[in-house]
């Protein structure tokens, strides 16, 4: 079909080139002085020059429309594996607040509150290396005057966070209680996210599922368009996820119930963890 059309498009040029020729020698013999009919020309060369040019022009247009065909050709398809399992780790978000007159008495009772959840952790045998200070703030606390209608300086707040890393999930409720009971009423609790320590050997797995999807894929097509799949030519990774993390937010904990009410309960359920690729299969 495509070499049909090559030679249509070529007789098409040519004889409009042809026919140009032509029209312009009459016009050059109808405005000569001369008015005897003018002698035979052999435009043969002429023409001939024409058809080579067209024929480049032609070669060059089908050169380029193959490349396009052949960046299209083959199958392209797309594979998903997914992979889950039971979180390893669970990441608590927490710290103290201390409201007072001044910067030194907030700071000291902020700090007296958080030295002693540190130690609650320790007693649980959380490591130094996996309890992080995220965030540390020192704000001025006002309250507005409606008699003056004004702002007046009334206090200072002083907020420290810290997220800390459970390694072992059955003391995960035991450590949001330590903690909040060890903090008293200046503790505050703001979620818990679940995670994997290695996600490693998950991602692998998922990427291998992934390409036996992609694979299983391909020949179910090529079966159903009656064609024969041919080798792998290309192959990428689109996007990769990591584990999706769950997070389990509490609201601010503005005081610390009795020691004897019952403990947290938590649950971590599952993650995945997904891995798309696509490949394209040259078809024989």
């Amino acid at each position: 079909m495509n070499r049909l059309w090559t030679y249509i498009n070529r007789n098409i040029l040519v004889t409009a080139l042809a026919g140009m020729l032509a029209l312009s020698l009459v016009a050059a013999a109808c405005n000569s002085a001369d008015t005897d009919p003018p002698a035979p020309q052999d435009n043969s060369a002429q023409i001939t020059r024409i058809e080579e040019r067209v024929d480049r022009a032609l070669s060059g247009l089908e050169g380029s429309t193959k490349t396009s065909d052949d960046a299209q050709s083959g199958i392209w398809v797309t594979g998903m594996g997914q992979v889950t399992s039971a979180p390893d780790i669970a990441t608590l978000n927490g710290g103290v607040e201390a409201v007072a007159e001044t910067v030194a008495e907030a700071r000291s009772n902020a700090a007296e509150a958080m030295d002693a959840m540190m130690e609650a952790l320790a007693a649980l045998g959380v490591e130094d290396r996996d309890i992080q200070t995220t965030s540390f703030n020192i704000y001025p606390e006002y309250q507005y005057d409606r008699e003056n209608d004004r702002s007046e300086l009334v206090g200072y707040r002083v907020n420290n966070q810290i997220a800390v890393t459970i390694r072992d999930l059955e003391q995960v409720g035991a450590a949001i209680d330590d903690m909040v009971e060890a903090g008293g009423d200046l503790a505050r609790f703001n979620g818990i996210r679940f995670g994997l320590d290695d996600p490693k050997s998950l991602e692998t797995e998922a990427r291998k599922l992934a390409v036996e999807d992609m694979a299983a894929k391909a020949m179910e097509l090529a079966e159903n368009a009656g064609v024969s799949l041919g080798d792998l030519v290309h192959i990428s990774e689109s996007f990769g996820s990591s584990p999706r993390t769950f997070d389990v937010s509490y609201p601010r904990l503005a005081r610390v119930e009795a020691m004897d009410s019952a403990a947290t309960p938590i649950s971590g359920g599952e993650l995945g963890v997904t891995i798309t690729v696509q490949g394209v299969f040259n078809l024989e």
